[in-house]
């Protein structure tokens, strides 16, 4: 069976569908980065602040460019980490951005499964809030965790 010939009106209304769709999804992400710079701070410099909702670890964001943002948890203690997210043109309605999770102080197993929880929260929209917010509970979580075990080893001695 032959394929339908497709006209050169289609094939123009296609591309002007997929410029418009990708126009719509520059607006949306840089709609997101502007909220997440009034949570975390962010000009371009590293300033931030505490992450909503107050508590727990503290994330810093630094605009690297309009398509690589990086978020730094935890800094000044030993479960710190660094989230780089690469924003692909057709993020949010497409695809997904992609982590890149630095954590020194995690087994290699234990990021990729961070990261895998991360990628699974994606369901076609904005999603770099929940990473963030994810991570700063799974850094805080650590740091919590190490500091009990550091007290029940010295109160044991």
């Amino acid at each position: 069976a032959a394929e339908p010939e497709v006209t050169e009106e289609e094939e123009a209304a296609f591309w002007e569908a997929a410029r418009r769709g990708e126009a719509e999804d520059a607006e949306a992400a840089a709609q997101e980065l502007e909220a997440l710079r009034a949570i975390y701070g962010g000009g371009g410099e590293e300033e931030g602040g505490e992450a909503a909702g107050g508590g727990g670890a503290s994330v810093v964001l630094q605009v690297v460019s309009a398509r690589e943002w990086r978020f730094r948890l935890g800094l000044g203690t030993p479960l710190q980490a660094t989230l780089e997210v690469f924003v692909p043109g057709r993020y949010p309605s497409r695809e997904p951005p992609h982590p890149v999770l630095h954590a020194p102080a995690l087994s290699s197993a234990a990021k990729d499964d961070l990261v895998e929880q991360l990628i699974a929260l994606y369901e076609g929209g904005e999603v770099v809030f929940s990473w963030v917010e994810t991570l700063r509970q799974e850094v805080s979580a650590a740091h919590e965790a190490a500091e009990a075990a550091a007290e029940a080893e010295a109160a044991a001695r």
